[in-house]
C-alpha cells in the first residue's frame, strides 16, 4: 500500500480507478502475509490481463509449492527443536550442540522463509500470476551488499528504492552514501523488531554494507579468491543471525560466548545429532542448484511420471516429517 502511494504521488505509477482490481492488488492471498512484496507495476497489470494457465505452468507451480513445502517441512521444522534448545539455555549448551544450532539456524531461517515464498509463488503461478523472484542463492553471496541482494530480494529492494536513493540520490556523494547505508539498514532491523538485538543486527550489517560500498566507490580490490569471499560473508550472516535469533542482547551475549568453549567439544557425542547434521550437509550440497531457471529447466525436460513420482516421495516425506514433530512450527518471518 505504501508502494502504491508513492509511486502514484511520484508519478510512477497511474492511479487504479477500479477499485476491485486495487484490492486484488493489495489483498492478494498468496504473498499477502510475508512476501514477495510486490509493486503496484508488478501485481496490477496481470489483475487486469490474466493469462491462461496452460498445464505447463501448473506443473511447474506444484513443482515450486512443493520445493518449498520441503524445506518447511522437511529442513526447517526438522532442525527448530535443536535450534530452540540451545537459544533457550545457551550457558549450559556443549560446544557441538552450539555449532548445530548457529549453523542450523542459518539452513533454518532460509529454508524457513524461501520456502514460504516458493509456496507463495507457486500458488499464484498456478492461477497465472507471476511473483518476482525473492531469494537468489544468497549463501554463495561474496559480499554483505551481495547477500542482501540475494536475500529478501524484493524487502532489500524495496528498502533502496524508498529510503536508500532518497537519501543518497544517484550521486557519488561518499559520506551521503555511507550515511544512507547505515541508516537504511538500522531502519531495516528496527523494521524487524523494536528491540537493541534487531537495531544492532541492522546496524552492523549496515556498517559492513557501507563499507564495501566505499570501497567499490574508491576502486579498492580485495583480491581475496571467489571461495574465500564466499566463505567469510557467510559466516559473517551465520554469526549475525545470533544477534538476529536472540531474545534480547543478554540472551545473544550468553550464545555468543560459547564460542570460545571449546572445552566441551565431544566428536563422539555427535552421532546423537546425526539426523540435523545430515539435513544440514544435504541443504549445503544442494543451495548452488536452488535456482528457479534450473528448476524450470528440469521441470520441462524430465519425463512427467518420473516427476510426479517425485514429487509426490517429497510430499509423503513431508507429511510423515510434520505429523511426527510436537507441534507445527510456524513460520519465522510471521513475528514481523
Amino acid at each position: 500500500m505504501i508502494s502504491y502511494i508513492i509511486d502514484v504521488s511520484k508519478k510512477r505509477y497511474p492511479i487504479e480507478k477500479n477499485f476491485n482490481i486495487l484490492l486484488g492488488y493489495i489483498l492478494f492471498f498468496p504473498q499477502l502475509i510475508a512476501g514477495p512484496i510486490l509493486r503496484p507495476s508488478e501485481l496490477i497489470p496481470q489483475l487486469k490481463n490474466l493469462p491462461i494457465v496452460t498445464n505447463k505452468m501448473r506443473i511447474l507451480a506444484i513443482t515450486i509449492f512443493t520445493i518449498g513445502l520441503a524445506k518447511k517441512l522437511i529442513f526447517a521444522d526438522q532442525l527448530a527443536p535443536y535450534v530452540d534448545s540451545v537459544y533457550a539455555s545457551p550457558t549450559t549448551a556443549l560446544y557441538h550442540e552450539w555449532l548445530i544450532a548457529i549453523y542450523g539456524f542459518s539452513v533454518q531461517i532460509y529454508c524457513d522463509f524461501s520456502g514460504y515464498s516458493d509456496m507463495a509463488i507457486g500458488l499464484a503461478l498456478f492461477f497465472g500470476i507471476k511473483l518476482p523472484i525473492n531469494f537468489d542463492r544468497p549463501y554463495l553471496a561474496t559480499t554483505v551488499p551481495d547477500i542482501w541482494r540475494k536475500w529478501h530480494i524484493t524487502l532489500s529492494t524495496w528498502f533502496r528504492d524508498y529510503i536508500y536513493f532518497p537519501i543518497a540520490g544517484r550521486k557519488t556523494n561518499i559520506q551521503l552514501h555511507f550515511f544512507a547505508a547505515l541508516f537504511t539498514m538500522t531502519v531495516c532491523g528496527f523494521w524487524h523488531g523494536a528491540s537493541w538485538n534487531f537495531i544492532l543486527w541492522g546496524f552492523l550489517n549496515g556498517l559492513l554494507v557501507a563499507i564495501t560500498n566505499l570501497l567499490r566507490i574508491k576502486r579498492i580490490k580485495i583480491p581475496f579468491p571467489t571461495a574465500l569471499k564466499i566463505f567469510l560473508t557467510f559466516h559473517w550472516w551465520v554469526f549475525s543471525t545470533i544477534l538476529f535469533r536472540s531474545t534480547d542482547l543478554s540472551n545473544a551475549m550468553d550464545v555468543c560466548a560459547q564460542a570460545i568453549n571449546w572445552s566441551t567439544f565431544n566428536i563422539f557425542a555427535l552421532k546423537e545429532y546425526i539426523f540435523p547434521i545430515i539435513l544440514i550437509t544435504i541443504f549445503f550440497m544442494s543451495h548452488y542448484f536452488d535456482q528457479f531457471s534450473r528448476v524450470e529447466k528440469i521441470t520441462n525436460q524430465i519425463n512427467k511420471k518420473y516427476l510426479f513420482l517425485f514429487l509426490l516421495m517429497i510430499w509423503i516425506i513431508a507429511i510423515v516429517l510434520g505429523s511426527s514433530s510436537e507441534e507445527s512450527e510456524k513460520f519465522i518471518y510471521f513475528d514481523f
